[in-house]
């Protein structure tokens, strides 16, 4: 074997190295308890989503709504209300109220949080629900508003589809104002035949108190191969890998502005990689490939195995992310910053 072969191999191996070891752009979090008074929620949280109110909201400047899953128990997948009264970094929370809580048939899942103009938006997705079986739909995402946090409008309609048991257009919900337009980004997930990522697509309405949510833009978003093992080794109290190319599956989503550009952060199912894309016109997504997080670098210093499951950001003096953590049955929040 000539020295340039050997060179050449070199090269390949630590450009390999360099492309997919897991890595991550940011630090491993710190964790944030939640208490929910209603022991049936064992104070679990998997699908978080964190705004901040600039004028504030019922003297509250921070909100969150998210949904619990304890065991997997999408009976108790409700959309739970909280708040903070921290500054700039919300890592106490108080429970508010049960937006809707579990209904006769089906579940609940994926809600979404919205202020504007002393009205805090709640919506979230029912699937198989008796409000599905009115409308003839298999699922739907309904939103409802307040404006003094004690009561709450009736549920509106925003946006229905069928044949969720082969792909789902409505998956994890968010809804931004673009333009003087309401948008709605959602998930378009295939089951079947086999279980992919399709699109992130976009709904377009003029209006909340009467929504007219139409198909708007399928984004592009650029795919990417990012960080994975192939195996580990604990090489004298240290944790090494051998590394592998992942193909990115987007499977939840949030979004946020900085800067004037629009982001997007997003996790495949019980994923290990959160990853950032950037937009200049809200439709076409560049991907980066470095993962804000990977488990697998995590586990280097806590030594734990966890899933990641929902990411939610907030840009206020520092870029926030808040992320679940999945270990065993719970699912955690916890919160690192830039």
């Amino acid at each position: 074997m000539t020295l340039f072969v050997v060179i050449f191999i070199v090269i390949v191996l630590l450009l390999f190295l360099y492309l997919f070891y897991p890595q991550q752009q940011m630090s491993h979090g710190i964790h944030i308890p939640i208490q929910i008074p209603d022991p049936k929620y064992h104070n679990d949280c998997l699908h978080p989503c964190v705004r901040y109110a600039k004028e504030g909201f019922i003297g509250h400047k921070w909100w969150m709504i998210q949904s619990p899953y304890y065991n997997r128990d999408s009976k108790i997948e409700n959309p739970l209300l909280f708040f903070s009264d921290d500054e700039d970094i919300p890592t106490h929370w108080t429970f508010f109220c049960v937006v809707t809580d579990t209904p006769k048939n089906g579940y609940n899942s994926d809600p979404n949080l919205f202020i504007e103009e002393n009205k805090l938006w709640v919506f979230w997705r029912e699937c198989f629900t008796e409000n599905c079986t009115k409308l003839g739909v298999d699922v739907a995402v309904f939103g409802k508003f307040t404006e003094d946090g004690q009561n709450f409008s009736k549920p509106k309609l925003m946006l229905s589809q069928n044949d969720l048991l082969n792909q789902d257009m409505l998956q994890s919900p968010v809804l931004m104002k673009i333009r003087n337009k309401y948008c709605f980004f959602t998930v378009h997930y295939q089951y079947k035949p086999h279980r992919k990522n399709k699109s992130v697509l976009v709904w377009e309405s003029n209006s909340l108190i009467t929504p007219n949510f139409q198909f708007k833009n399928n984004c592009n978003v650029q795919s990417t191969y990012t960080c994975d093992k192939l195996k580990q080794v604990n090489l004298f109290g240290t944790l090494l890998f051998i590394p592998k190319p992942l193909k990115h599956d987007i499977w939840h989503i949030d979004l946020f502005f900085m800067d004037k550009y629009l982001y997007l952060v997003s996790v495949s199912e019980w994923g290990d990689n959160l990853i950032i894309s950037k937009s200049t016109d809200c439709v076409t997504f560049k991907t980066s490939r470095i993962p804000l997080l990977n488990n697998h670098a995590i586990e280097r210093k806590t030594k734990e195995r966890t899933y990641f499951y929902k990411p939610t950001v907030v840009f206020h003096n520092k870029l926030l992310l808040f992320y679940t953590v999945t270990k065993n049955n719970s699912n955690h929040l916890y919160l690192t910053y830039l």
